[in-house]
């Protein structure tokens, strides 16, 4: 048997649902994070309120976060498990 977790699941527009989802794997170049709190975004009001064309039904919603690293991929590099960390979608990344 697979492991569960709860998450908020987009349907449709005013259909948004907290389910039990299985656990997803951790690819080589990602961390899993268990998240201990979380924020709505305008982002996702409007969603829930109109639809959004970059979200394909059924899909785990949640970009705004904080928690502990529970898993890391094979390729990631300057992490530890129990590290805590924010996802922070508004700093936009270094090019150099």
């Amino acid at each position: 048997m697979s492991e569960k977790m709860k998450a908020v699941v987009y349907h449709a527009p005013g259909d948004i649902k907290v389910e039990e989802v299985a656990v997803p794997n951790c690819c080589v170049d990602e961390l899993r994070v268990k998240i201990d709190a979380c924020a709505v975004c305008g982002t996702d009001l409007k969603s829930y309120l109109n639809g959004n064309p970059r979200i394909k039904a059924p899909q785990v919603m949640g970009h705004e976060f904080t928690g502990l690293v529970e898993t890391i991929g094979s390729d990631v590099k300057g992490f530890s498990v129990g590290d805590r960390i924010v996802m922070a979608t508004s700093i936009a990344p270094v090019v150099l």
